[in-house]
Order: C-alpha cells, then structure tokens, then sequence
C-alpha cells in the first residue's frame, strides 16, 4: 500500500476525476457506473487542465466522434475520427469507427478503404 487510506470517499473522487481527464473514453465505461460515486464523477466536466501529448489528444478526439455518432451527427463524427487519425496515424480504433461510420452510411467501398490500416 503506498500510504492512502482504504475508504477515503474523497481520495476516491479525486483519483476518478484525474482518470477521466487522462482518458475522456472511462465516462462511458461500465466500471464508472458501479457506484453512485463513480456516475457522479463521470458526469461533471474535467476540471484539471488538460495533457498537452498527442495520446491524450487522440482519445479527446476519439471520445468526442464516438459521442457525436451516438448522438446522430455523422458529419462531427466523421470529421473528430479523422482527427484522430491525424494526430496518430496508428489509432486503430480511429480507423475501425470510421469504417463503421462510412459503412453505416451506405459508403461500403470507403469503409473497406478506411478499414484496412486497422487491421494491419
């Protein structure tokens, strides 16, 4: 053990939150929706100031074309997917939700295009 108390509500909130600002994809993960501590964090806005490396970037655009598929604006999505495969070129999951996307919209050729790099 390094030191922190095991119980520690607030210890809890503040390891969460610096988690989710790390990695934006934890808010939808099941594991952030066990306890209400966990929804509750995974509801508020990153207050941290945000990590400046391409990795972080990357799932930032990751999250934001995944949450705009979801919410049925394609165009956001297509363009956040792009992004992140701009700011690292071997995402492979940038390419494989692009490809579903571009499936998704009756683009099967582009999808089989866009899909390759994923694979490989």
């Amino acid at each position: 053990m390094d030191g922190r108390r095991v119980g520690d509500p607030e210890a809890a909130r503040r390891a969460y939150a610096q988690a989710i600002c790390l990695n934006p994809w934890l808010r939808t993960a099941l594991p952030m929706q066990e306890t209400a501590l966990r929804r509750q964090v995974a509801l508020q806005p990153c207050q941290e100031e945000p990590r400046s490396d391409a990795e972080w970037q990357t799932n930032q655009y990751l999250y934001e074309g995944y949450q705009a598929w979801r919410s049925g604006d394609s165009a956001a999505a297509e363009d956040k997917f792009r992004l992140s495969i701009q700011s690292h070129p071997y995402n492979s999951a940038a390419y494989a939700y692009l490809g579903l996307l571009q499936q998704e919209g009756g683009r099967p050729m582009d999808a089989w295009r866009t899909s390759r790099p994923a694979c490989s």
